[in-house]
């Protein structure tokens, strides 16, 4: 059983968390809940670290995973340059992740979005143009998505990989839309000659970042000291699979 530290169990992913973990079938328990009113250090033995609270919060998260010398996993967003900096400075001595989107499918999509990319760039060349785009409820502000910039990202890739003629994405075919609720759709779409080949991700709940998270600290407490990714967990999945073996 992972003994999980959740720091910012009160905020909406973090409650998901805790209820997930409520009847420990899926091999996780919280061993301290640590709200944004949390004070002294509770001494509470852990596993791993688990934080979804704030720029401030993370840094608090850091020094509670850097104290124990356990890993840490983080989906918090907005962060500061002298966070990222603190979290690369946390990383040489424990495992550390951190990530703005924790979902199994979106990390299954950059991966076939990059083959996609590379295969009918190396084939058609610029006959194909590629295109992105996200909805997201109007409540959002940020605009493109991370998860957007994430997959130009992974198009960028594509586009330059296997020797093929280095080629970027242009970040102005990102349409973004803001419409009621919607928890997050993410559309890539490739047209060419008599054809369009399109790869789409809809988040029906909330909770598949939680049981991302979930996952990513059940991985992570067997990684080395590091900056680690979803897709370093997504390869080793694969390659795990290939082999015939369970991850």
């Amino acid at each position: 059983m992972i003994r999980i530290l959740l720091n910012g169990a009160d905020g909406r992913m973090g409650s998901r968390i805790e209820s997930l973990c409520a009847d420990q079938a899926r091999g996780c328990r919280i061993a301290w809940r640590r709200t944004c009113a949390s004070g002294a250090d509770s001494g509470a033995e852990c596993d791993v670290v688990v934080d979804f609270s704030s720029d401030a919060g993370l840094r608090d998260a850091i020094g509670l995973a850097r104290g124990r010398r356990v890993p840490l996993v983080s989906g918090t967003t907005g962060l500061t340059d002298a966070t990222r900096t603190m979290l690369a400075d946390a990383s040489r001595e424990i495992p550390a992740l951190h990530s703005a989107n924790m979902s199994l499918g979106v990390a299954v999509m950059r991966r076939l979005v990059e083959d996609m990319a590379c295969a009918l760039h190396r084939a058609a060349g610029t006959e194909f143009t590629m295109e992105i785009v996200e909805t997201h409820h109007v409540h959002k502000l940020d605009a493109p998505s991370g998860t957007a910039l994430a997959l130009a990202g992974a198009i960028d890739r594509g586009l330059s990989s296997g020797g093929a003629t280095a080629a970027h994405f242009d970040r102005s075919r990102i349409e973004s839309v803001r419409h009621g609720e919607v928890i997050g759709d993410h559309e890539v779409r490739a047209r060419g000659p008599g054809e369009i080949l399109g790869i789409t991700h809809h988040a029906v709940s909330r909770d598949l970042f939680a049981l991302g998270a979930l996952r990513l600290a059940a991985w992570i407490v067997k990684r080395p000291p590091g900056m680690h990714t979803v897709d370093d967990w997504l390869a080793e999945l694969l390659a795990r699979a290939r082999q015939g073996t369970r991850p």
